[in-house]
């Protein structure tokens, strides 16, 4: 059997983006809004952060100056930050998701239209009112293990929850509405 290593790491805090910024921008003044920006829409998330900043650079949002310098309008990119960086996250996440077994993107799929976040006793009797194949709860079960494990859902004390809002937003706008409404029932 291969041997997987596992590495966790710790989700980037602001305090460290805005030193991250700060080392790297033109423009010192304007250094914590866009750290703060980066911050909200990757939510700590180091690989979000990369396809973030990439698409920035890629759109000229942020260029460089002659000194190697950030150089970047923070109203701008406020102004257009939908525009400018949703694509490429949401096409990063759904290559993610295209990877999974169906049975595995079914259970993302319920998740995502029951809200986000289902009480972890909940999601099971939900699940088994709509899978037409019948998994048992085992399986199931073996099968949120694994969407832990990718790093698509967390898992509390009480709850099952996306690992990042993105992946819940991606997933259910990619859902159909046809198949929204199957799953609502």
């Amino acid at each position: 059997r291969e041997r997987q290593l596992h590495i966790e790491l710790p989700g980037l805090d602001l305090e460290a983006l805005e030193d991250l910024v700060q080392d790297e921008t033109a423009k010192p003044v304007e250094a914590p809004h866009l750290a703060k920006f980066l911050h909200t829409e990757c939510g700590g998330n180091a690989f979000y952060l990369v396809e973030i900043l990439q698409t920035l650079f890629e759109e000229h949002a942020i260029s460089l100056s002659g000194s190697g310098k950030w150089q970047f309008e923070i109203n701008y990119i406020l102004m257009n930050h939908r525009n400018l960086i949703t694509h490429g996250i949401e096409n990063l996440v759904w290559r993610r998701v295209k990877q999974l077994n169906s049975k595995s993107s079914h259970i993302l799929e319920l998740l995502a239209v029951i809200g986000g976040q289902e009480p972890k006793t909940m999601l099971w009797p939900l699940w088994s009112k709509i899978d037409s194949e019948k998994l048992s709860e085992t399986t199931f079960l073996e099968r949120v293990d694994s969407l832990k494990e990718r790093q698509f859902l967390f898992e509390d004390e009480r709850h099952f929850s996306f690992f990042h809002n993105k992946i819940h937003e991606v997933v259910y706008d990619r859902i159909g509405q046809e198949r929204q409404q199957h799953l609502h029932t």
